[in-house]
């Protein structure tokens, strides 16, 4: 039986905290992340509108003047900020930048950082733990009849010609390999990997799915499915295949041949390399340390080949 073993080293950071929700334009790179950390005080205002009163929404209409915003937007967008990816040092200098304009506007601060003085702008500003969605390295050994046929590292500073990291959840993991042809689910078009397995009574429960990047194809632009005028489908996708998988049932998670597929252009190695360059930047984060999406890791022809020893496929 083929037995594969993956794990991951997962990175956790803490956000610099963004100053809270002002409803200023230069504001609204910054309002999704925003966790309010006192409970709101019941108000009997009412934020007037335009037919209430017309003269006042008009007074503030007048204060957004093109040399107002140029004066914030410019200046949060050059590189000084450096792109003010989350973590990053720019972010925090932006939420910096942000809070101070708050105390200027004489806000009541609500954050929850500890503050180095009376009016540091630090007293707007709220911290919570993010997730990185990519790992810093992975590793994955496969073993046949308890003897190990291949192993396959890959990080920001090392890669191999056997498989990257893709996305999806972050958990070690380890089970048996099960072969899912396409991955597709449409009875629409006629074609369904998994009612094939579940006719023969395969389940992909607890292991890891071996699917085919892509669809049948006759060329990069041709599918063999029979979709209108033989156009690409949704299931050229690597999405529409993590929805059908789901449904499906529950799997360790995802081993994709990318290399066999017409559309990829250039080796499987030069693919790992530019994954392995994208994996130094911060990337995706998440409120969440884990996800409902399974892992998925891209694996050339000759890691799946090695996979498929046993049988008498071959990519």
């Amino acid at each position: 039986m083929n037995f594969l073993k993956i794990s991951r080293r997962a990175a956790i950071f803490t956000a610099a905290a963004f100053a809270l929700l002002l409803g200023f334009l230069f504001s609204t790179r910054l309002q999704f992340n925003l966790v309010e950390s006192a409970p709101k005080k019941q108000s009997s205002k009412v934020t007037p509108t335009t037919l209430v009163e017309p003269a006042l929404v008009q007074r503030y209409q007048q204060m957004i003047t093109p040399e107002m915003l140029a004066s914030r937007l410019h200046f949060l967008a050059s590189d000084l900020f450096e792109g003010r990816e989350t973590t990053t040092r720019g972010q925090k200098l932006a939420a910096e930048y942000l809070a101070s304009q708050y105390r200027q506007l004489g806000l009541e601060p609500k954050g929850n950082m500890k503050q180095a003085g009376t009016f540091s702008p630090r007293a707007y500003l709220q911290s919570f733990p993010v997730y990185r969605r990519t790992p810093k390295e992975t590793h994955l050994e496969i073993s046949i009849n308890g003897n190990r046929l291949a192993s396959s590292s890959f990080s920001a500073v090392t890669h191999d010609d056997l498989s990257y990291f893709l996305s999806g959840d972050l958990r070690n993991s380890s089970g048996g390999v099960v072969f899912a042809g396409y991955g597709i689910a449409d009875d629409a078009l006629g074609y369904n990997d998994y009612a094939a397995l579940a006719a023969k009574a395969i389940s992909i429960d607890g292991k890891w799915l071996l699917i085919l990047d892509d669809e049948p194809l006759v060329d990069a632009n041709t599918s063999l499915l029979p979709t209108s005028q033989h156009k690409l489908s949704k299931w050229s996708q690597i999405f529409s295949k993590r929805r059908a998988v789901l449904t499906a049932g529950k799997p360790l998670g995802l081993l994709v041949v990318t290399s066999a597929s017409p559309r990829n252009k250039g080796t499987f190695a030069e693919a790992a390399a530019l994954a392995s360059g994208n994996a130094r930047r911060l990337g995706a984060l998440s409120i969440n340390q884990h996800s409902d999406a399974p892992t998925a890791y891209a694996i050339s022809t000759k890691l799946a080949n090695q996979l498929l020893a046993p049988s008498s496929l071959r990519f």
